[in-house]
């Protein structure tokens, strides 16, 4: 059991994208970031028999912003020492208590091991994933950017709420068996094993997994839903056959 608690302090971060505003690319500067990393670990294994073995596992943790830091817009068509920002001054990003998008901060497992005598063995697992948040847009979390909207209406929220990526549930099997190679070559050493495993991630074959999403950096404030957000998807069912020889 693990408890664990990070604060990240003044970080920065850069970021590029395109802008209609000038025909350029934008590097987007942005400072005073603020980051804390708080959870709890969990794992156990629970013998049933001198056989079988059930594993737990669990991350429950909570990452994200503790600041509002600012962010400089520089355009690539500004050149020399005169390069100025974008929108001709610093835009504070309202990204306090937003969520890092930093992966799924639940995480759950639960497998059943099985060790054979005759020297095979299988383990079916079951994971579960949650609360994974999408990277959003601090161009999009500006007063800027939402002085055309009236507060508290559902176009305001459809810019300035975070969106969720779907929890998501996967299964996983893997096994192997190993044979001794002098019951079937005399001449081996009793040392010589022949070892076959193999394996098959997303068992269930779901292709609607949401590994991540992000806004775009590019923000229209009179259209807001003319960028769409992109996504990353897992792949289907995957699997693997290995053999090797241990001597």
């Amino acid at each position: 059991l693990t408890f664990f608690a990070t604060d990240i302090k003044n970080a920065c971060e850069i970021k590029h994208y395109y802008s209609e505003i000038d025909y350029s690319f934008v590097s987007m500067a942005m400072q005073g970031i603020g980051k804390r990393y708080t959870g709890i670990e969990a794992g156990g294994e629970i013998k049933v028999s001198p056989s079988f073995n059930i594993n737990l596992a669990a991350a429950l943790t909570q990452a994200f912003y503790t600041t509002r830091p600012y962010i400089d817009l520089y355009s690539d068509n500004e050149v020399g020492p005169t390069n100025s920002t974008l929108n001709g001054a610093r835009d504070t990003v309202y990204m306090k208590n937003y969520y890092l998008p930093s992966g799924p901060q639940t995480a759950l497992m639960a497998s059943v091991h099985y060790n054979s005598k005759k020297y095979w063995y299988a383990t079916l697992s079951a994971n579960y994933l949650a609360r994974n948040w999408m990277d959003f847009a601090p161009t999009a979390r500006t007063r800027d950017a939402v002085d055309n909207l009236v507060k508290d209406s559902e176009a305001w929220h459809a810019v300035v709420d975070q969106k969720k990526l779907p929890d998501a549930f996967t299964m996983d099997l893997y096994g192997g068996k190993s044979f001794r190679v002098n019951k079937y070559i005399k001449k081996a050493g009793n040392q010589a094993m022949l070892i076959f495993t193999a394996g098959i991630s997303n068992l269930l074959n779901n292709k609607n997994i949401k590994l991540y999403g992000f806004e775009n950096l590019r923000f229209d404030k009179e259209d807001p839903s003319l960028f769409g957000p992109k996504f990353g998807y897992a792949l289907g069912r995957q699997y693997f056959i290995n053999l090797s020889l241990r001597f």
